[in-house]
């Protein structure tokens, strides 16, 4: 919305400063893209061209005198009733227009429909297509061609590639889940065999012929418990505070979530990846 009020203000009449609308049509001079609306155009003085065969009579422009003919606006600018709000014309930003190279937002950013295929490669591509307001007015809106955001598409594309490189991060991390699932399954295994050696002991000590076997069996017993006791608690130890720190991580990133809500459209306005990647 931002980008179309910043259009709608440059296409604004330079006689009564009317914005243009459906209802109300603004035109501009080929000679010196200045803009007016058909009311003000209809009272600018003329220039009579006639060549003595054919009749011609043409605008003068009133900001700067030249005489022009003009052109009509194409009416997919005004598909929406857009009220004008300030701009901020600071030129500056990261991405560059390719026809005049200067510098603006993403927002203020264009790509033209007419003079390119909206097929892009890679998000280095989409800013290669990149064209400022200024530019899709004189070079492209006035030959009426057609023009799309630019934001969009740089966002599909820059999240397809941020995506692929964060699902390799996933997959890692499920893959080193996996390997923990492993590794406790494996000691509940041993655990469990644990627990048969006990009993295959006590029941060694129970058949024992002498008190002084029965004694042995049992330190043995005890030493072999405590052994394992001691490693369980190592064992419980690490993984009570692996899951502190991922608790502390879940419950950072989630504060963090929440707070970023508020830069993020709603889900009624939620820019269409796959539409725009398969425009």
């Amino acid at each position: 919305m931002d980008a179309l009020r910043e259009i709608h203000m440059k296409m604004k009449c330079q006689q009564c400063d009317s914005i243009g609308s459906k209802d109300h049509w603004i035109f501009m001079m080929k000679a010196c893209d200045h803009f007016f609306c058909g009311q003000c155009l209809d009272q600018l003085g003329v220039a009579d061209l006639s060549d003595g065969s054919t009749e011609k009579f043409v605008p003068v422009c009133s900001v700067c005198s030249s005489v022009s003919e003009y052109y009509q606006l194409p009416i997919f600018i005004f598909d929406q009733e857009i009220l004008p709000q300030q701009t901020n014309n600071n030129n500056t930003g990261d991405n560059i227009c390719v026809d005049c190279q200067s510098r603006d937002s993403e927002e203020k950013m264009y790509i033209c429909q007419t003079c390119h295929e909206l097929n892009f490669e890679n998000q280095e591509d989409v800013k290669n297509h990149a064209v400022c307001s200024d530019c899709t007015i004189k070079k492209h809106i006035r030959k009426g061609h057609e023009t799309v955001d630019y934001f969009p598409f740089l966002s599909a594309y820059q999240f397809s590639a941020r995506l692929r490189e964060i699902n390799e991060k996933s997959e890692a991390f499920q893959n080193s889940k996996q390997l923990f699932n492993d590794a406790v399954a494996r000691h509940i295994q041993l655990s469990n065999k644990v627990q048969e050696t006990f009993g295959s002991l006590t029941e060694m000590a129970r058949r024992s012929k002498s008190t002084k076997h029965q004694i042995d069996v049992f330190g043995k017993i005890e030493t072999f418990i405590n052994e394992c006791l001691l490693v369980n608690s190592k064992t419980e130890s690490d993984m009570n505070k692996n899951s502190t720190e991922i608790g502390n991580n879940l419950a950072r990133i989630n504060e963090w979530y929440e707070a970023q809500k508020e830069f993020c459209v709603d889900d009624s306005e939620t820019v269409k990846i796959d539409e725009a990647v398969d425009a």
